[in-house]
Order: C-alpha cells, then sequence, then structure tokens
C-alpha cells in the first residue's frame, strides 16, 4: 500500500484528478451493475451530456486510469464494467468509442467478454489471453440513444461460427 501511496504522490493534479474520476465511475458502475440493468444504472449515474474536462487528456490516459484504479480497489469489477468506465469517461470529454462484445470456446467452454476501442485501437480489454469473436459492434452512442436495446439501431450484427 505504501508504494501506491509514494506512487500517486508523484503524479501531477491532472493525473491525479483522473484516477479519482476513474475510481469514482468505475465504483459506481460496478455496484449499481449488481442491482440494476446497464441502461438503468448507468444512464442515472453519469448523464450522457459532456462535462467540462482538460481538452488535453486523451483515451489512452483515460485507459490507463481505469486499469490503475481497478488494479487498486477492493473489488476490480469485471471487463464489462472496466469497458463501461473508460466509455463513460471518453464520452464525458466528446470521444466517439466503440463498446464490443465476443465469445470464444475453450475446453469446450463458451466464454464471453467486452472491450472497448477508440479510433479502431482497444483501449481497455485487449489483454484478454483468448482470441474473442466479436458477436456485435455498437457505438457507444447508437447503443445509448437506441429504443430499450443495446443492440438496436445502428449496431451491425457479425455472423462467425464457433
Amino acid at each position: 500500500m505504501r508504494r501506491w501511496v509514494e506512487k500517486l504522490a508523484r503524479l501531477d493534479a491532472g493525473r491525479l484528478r483522473l484516477l479519482v474520476e476513474a475510481a469514482a465511475i468505475h465504483i459506481a458502475i460496478a455496484s449499481a451493475g449488481r442491482f440494476a440493468s446497464r441502461s438503468i444504472a448507468g444512464e442515472r449515474l453519469s448523464p450522457h451530456r459532456a462535462r467540462p474536462t482538460d481538452p488535453t487528456t486523451t483515451a489512452r490516459d483515460v485507459a490507463w486510469a481505469v486499469r490503475t484504479v481497478t488494479a487498486i480497489v477492493p473489488f476490480r469489477g469485471t471487463c464489462l464494467t472496466r469497458a463501461l468506465t473508460v466509455e463513460r469517461m471518453l464520452r464525458r470529454r466528446g470521444i466517439v468509442s466503440t463498446l464490443r462484445f465476443g465469445t470464444a470456446r475453450v475446453d469446450g467452454n463458451v466464454l464471453f467478454h467486452a472491450w472497448l476501442e477508440h479510433a479502431g485501437v482497444i483501449m481497455i480489454g485487449g489483454d484478454a489471453p483468448v482470441a474473442y469473436r466479436p458477436l456485435e459492434s455498437c457505438s457507444a452512442i447508437a447503443a445509448r440513444t437506441a429504443n430499450s436495446t443495446a443492440f438496436a439501431g445502428s449496431c451491425r450484427p457479425v455472423s462467425h461460427t464457433l
């Protein structure tokens, strides 16, 4: 714990604010996800309007903050809560991202995974040891504005055989 405190003390104020924001959003999404669906929990926790943030913060900075926070908070959440946290923080900065879902078959078991991409680059969730095949690809904005389902609107189904 002392090592983390020493590392945090060396960070500049902008990075510290980013970590605090990541911690607050991740904890809210992870704990609300235990009691409600994504659409209910996500929209109540953080309205989708853009808020003033540091304009020099990049998508990579946001992903770094979420990875750092989830490594030290008591509950690390899931791939979905981490992807939703990054999506929420990027959206607050007006940065468009794509939430992806995939499956993989390992030893007869079907595994599920979620990750977030920005400009074709995986921002979080790309460290999974198994190659996942995308099920659906939804713009985070399209998923949020779709009529009561995350797989409506401009989501594009991708056909794959496992």
